[in-house]
């Protein structure tokens, strides 16, 4: 009797849908204990920004995961700060979030708050972390205040420091080039070729071209005696006299025998304060044209161009005019090539095109090409930005090639007995590290990566530097640009009036409509 009710209190209705939830319920909390276990070990992240900007590339998590050793991300941040630093503080304990997915147990960042107490303010300027002067408008006023937004690198007995995070953009190629630079047993050697007025290591430190120093041990080398040093990879930037045959001799000897080598070359000095342009000759001709590119002599000009501040006096008052200047071109640098693929905008200041010889045996690979609106000046020599006109009828016009890889095996320049095993990248400039022109952070990020190709660090290049996104706007066709100018001007008004006339009918037809219902109405009464 007791069994019978007590089936019959299982048996019923909302027994049945009582138990059921419950073993609902607890399947799903059993499904979320499992999949918070499982998470701890197998886990995917999904990056949609474009260029991947919140995911560690490949050669990033290789790196960090091959270390012999642990490695601490030290950042320091002060609370409360202003845009965009908050923004890029946010971003950087994002990426060091990555790097310890990446690597696990092998790395370990810690996020301090130096104005948090004496002692953490004096470890970070310990570090080297040290706090600037940040302004910001709180209480409806302008205020200054002093902000931390610094990292120190800890790895083994080295120590590398950012003091001050500016900018978040190629954020993860400046903290994997500094690990990198840090695991290193020893570094390539990079020889910048001198005795012919080219950029010194000095100027090259000042400029765009810092984070060579970084990368590389950067040496000079005299081409006037073949004992001196034998680097990993030769420079040669902005020559200004002309190498003589026994230097030739020397420089095809390295090349022809494997050293690979970059030129950065231009065929007019420019003078900035009278805007006078002179030609010169290096020489070099020849022995370029041999491997296959030789550098054109005249300037090519882009109305893709960077905008420079220019000083006049005009009425005993000294005016900034901002203008376009289409000497200093603005390059999209072709994606295909592992050394360009990760960088945005490239500068060619005072830039000549490159003309591919056909030599055999060698493949030119273009690197970056000026806009399809670029000319080519002949025999410009004034270089006045408000002097500088439009392209003329007769002027050639682009694209133009402006940097190129020559890569291949042919007979050496020198020697045609001997066989040479050559790659060289030319440059049509050599302003193109020039530190007092205004250059774009993407240069410097291009000759750590030549450099890095040359030597074969192909993981290197993988290393998105991320800055910001280059979108030229192209050019409508006149007919195009008509039509819109009217079309802006008078199709409101007449939409309006077209949208009103709209109305006034429907509302029309019907009064019309209820009118006649309203006589029907009144007939059939």
């Amino acid at each position: 009797m007791k069994m019978n009710r007590v089936w019959n209190l299982f048996s019923g209705r909302k027994t049945r849908l009582g138990a059921l939830s419950g073993g609902g319920v607890g399947l799903l909390a059993a499904g979320l204990i499992l999949a918070n276990l499982l998470s701890q070990h197998f886990f995917l992240r999904l990056d949609w920004t474009q260029g991947g900007r919140y995911s560690l590339s490949r050669a990033s998590k290789k790196l960090v995961r091959n270390l012999p050793d642990p490695v601490i991300f030290r950042a320091y941040i002060s609370g409360g700060l202003p845009q965009p630093y908050e923004s890029n503080a946010r971003y950087l304990v994002d990426l060091l979030g990555e790097y310890r997915a990446a690597a696990g147990s092998k790395v370990r960042v810690e996020a301090r708050d130096p104005e948090s107490s004496p002692k953490t303010k004096e470890d970070a300027q310990r570090a080297g972390v040290a706090p600037i002067r940040i302004t910001q408008m709180a209480s409806d006023q302008f205020q200054i205040r002093e902000g931390f937004l610094g990292l120190a690198i800890f790895y083994q007995d080295k120590q590398e420091v950012m003091p001050f995070i500016k900018d978040a953009d190629g954020l993860e190629y400046e903290i994997t080039s500094r690990l990198r630079k840090m695991s290193r047993t020893e570094r390539k050697v990079l020889g910048l070729v001198t005795g012919h007025g080219e950029t010194s290591p000095g100027q090259l430190r000042e400029g765009v071209g810092a984070k060579l120093f970084d990368a590389f041990q950067v040496t000079t080398v005299e081409l006037s005696t073949r004992t001196s040093a034998s680097p990993d990879v030769l420079f040669v930037v902005n020559p200004q006299r002309k190498f003589s045959d026994s230097e030739l001799d020397i420089l095809d000897a390295r090349v022809s025998s494997g050293t690979p080598a970059a030129f950065f070359l231009g065929k007019k000095a420019v003078n900035l304060q009278n805007f006078r342009a002179l030609p010169y000759s290096t020489g070099l001709d020849d022995f370029l044209a041999h491997y296959g590119v030789r550098v054109g002599d005249d300037f090519v000009l882009d109305a893709q161009c960077q905008q420079v501040s220019i000083q006049s006096r005009q009425g005993g008052y000294t005016v900034s005019n901002i203008i376009n200047y289409p000497l200093f071109i603005l390059s999209r640098p072709d994606g295909g090539h592992p050394l360009t693929k990760s960088l945005e905008a490239l500068a060619f200041p005072f830039a000549h095109s490159l003309i591919p010889t056909g030599a055999p045996g060698m493949t030119v690979t273009g690197l970056a090409k000026s806009s399809p609106h670029s000319w080519m000046a002949v025999d410009l020599e004034s270089v006045d930005p408000f002097s500088i006109r439009g392209p003329a009828p007769t002027d050639p016009r682009g694209p133009f090639l402006l940097a190129a890889v020559v890569e291949g095996s042919t007979v050496s320049f020198r020697d045609p007995s001997r066989t040479a095993r050559a790659r060289l990248a030319v440059v049509g400039t050599g302003a193109f590290v020039e530190e007092n022109l205004p250059l774009t952070p993407s240069n410097g990020d291009f000759l750590v990566n030549l450099a890095e190709w040359m030597v074969q660090d192909k993981d290197f290049l993988s290393i998105p530097t991320r800055g910001p996104a280059f979108r030229p706007l192209r050019q409508a066709p006149v007919p195009v640009r008509w039509i819109v100018k009217v079309g802006g001007h008078f199709l409101p008004p007449v939409g309006f009036v077209l949208w009103g006339l709209v109305r006034w009918r429907r509302r029309r037809s019907r009064r019309s409509l209820i009118q006649k219902e309203w006589e029907a109405a009144a007939r059939g009464s």
